[in-house]
């Protein structure tokens, strides 16, 4: 299983090469390593960092070596190149691999829906999903109790967790 979240706010957790290194199922120590070895000879021992498509390449190797292989991609609308990692995405799909399990979390933004429908998804959508009421019970619980808002005014905390509330949108 690899898991990767997309991180608006960190740069180095929203391009494709980062995903394809993430995902390359290194942790789970695939019986053939030698694509791995051939590509760092070809990269000058690890001088030259590898081209995303033959990282997609090492991952796909790395696949087939494994019964079943879990692939998690969260925040997908939070990456810098929403195409390329698309790209790569219905490139993975498209190799047909029957043991690889992809799940892709998203906001259903216009470019990533008519994209994803290309390769026929199921969808799961989340925004008829009862989350709220969990949001809420995370607030209250963070709230009462935080150490820095022990000496709040109840109602500063109460306008605390309006606001989050009508912020999170089910998020």
């Amino acid at each position: 299983m690899a898991y990767f979240y997309c991180d608006i706010y960190d740069a180095k957790k929203r391009t494709v090469t980062d995903i394809i290194l993430v995902t390359s199922l290194l942790s789970q120590q695939p019986s053939d390593l030698s694509i791995l070895e051939e590509a760092y000879e070809d990269c000058e021992d690890g001088c030259l960092k590898p081209s995303d498509s033959r990282l997609q390449e090492i991952l796909g190797g790395f696949i087939s070596g494994f019964e079943m292989a879990y692939i998690l991609i969260d925040a997908l609308d939070e990456c810098l190149d929403i195409g390329k990692i698309l790209e790569f995405i219905e490139g993975l799909h498209g190799r047909g691999f029957a043991q690889c399990h992809l799940l892709v979390t998203s906001r259903k933004e216009q470019n990533i829906f008519e994209s994803m429908a290309s390769i026929n998804p199921m969808e799961v959508d989340m925004s008829k999903m009862p989350v709220d009421d969990d949001i809420a019970k995370y607030i209250d619980h963070t709230i009462q109790s935080s150490f820095e808002l022990r000496r709040w005014k109840p109602n500063d905390k109460a306008s605390i967790r309006k606001a989050l509330l009508e912020k999170a949108i089910g998020m």
